[in-house]
């Protein structure tokens, strides 16, 4: 089944088309890397997919359910990642985790939630004291501690180091494995685990295919 289904989406700002007739589907169990420049349109995708960007023109769905950002049953099916941690800043990490559940109907996964990630030493900690890798870590626990169906991570090993990346990569697959669709921007094509990928640039679709045709063309090989 397509869990995401993107027909022809555009988003424009004034003159500025961020977006301009990108098409894509992916399916429950799979993988999906957008790589690109800044300003080619990757996190605007991503945040259009999540609700929280109105499309110009165009058609999204999500576990075939119309993309709306005021569907509450559609929410706790989809994990937003944004590429900026957005965490509440005065609670901890386990308060965080049980507030994002919470509002997804369930807090049953807090705790294994803070293992996977390696929060149990912080758990108590107030997330503005955490590090910035910590934090990345946080933000990803809470786009994932529901279940969701659906996951998008923009650039979810930005600035980590290099074991805490590979931690990440880990858990991305397993969350595919168990058949959670996960769509990923990034700069780095070289790293990740997706099945396929696409281009982006100025809004459009330069190229796509599978991972290893889609390194050779950004990497130039």
């Amino acid at each position: 089944m397509d869990a995401v289904v993107v027909k022809d989406i555009v988003k424009s700002y004034g003159d500025r088309r961020a977006l301009d007739g990108v098409s894509i589907s992916v399916k429950e169990g799979e993988t999906l890397c957008i790589v690109g420049p800044n300003g080619a349109g990757k996190s605007t995708l991503l945040e259009s997919l999540a609700g929280l960007v109105a499309p110009t023109a165009g058609s999204l769905s999500v576990m075939g359910r119309p993309v709306n950002g005021s569907d509450a049953q559609l929410a706790g099916q989809v994990g937003f990642m944004p590429q900026a941690p957005s965490v509440h800043t005065m609670l901890t990490v386990e308060e965080n985790l049980e507030l994002f559940a919470r509002l997804n109907g369930t807090s049953e996964a807090v705790g294994s939630t803070i293992e996977r990630l390696g929060l149990k030493g912080v758990r108590s900690q107030r997330a503005d004291t955490l590090s910035f890798g910590y934090l990345q870590l946080l933000s990803l626990g809470v786009s994932l501690v529901h279940g969701p169906r659906v996951l998008l991570l923009d650039e979810p090993t930005a600035s980590l180091y290099p074991s805490v990346r590979k931690r990440v990569w880990g858990i991305i697959r397993e969350e595919c494995e168990g058949g959670a669709a996960v769509l990923y921007a990034t700069h780095t094509p070289e790293e990740g685990t997706a099945d396929r990928g696409i281009v982006l640039e100025d809004g459009k679709i330069a190229f796509e295919g599978v991972m290893k045709d889609v390194r050779a063309h950004v990497l130039g090989d």
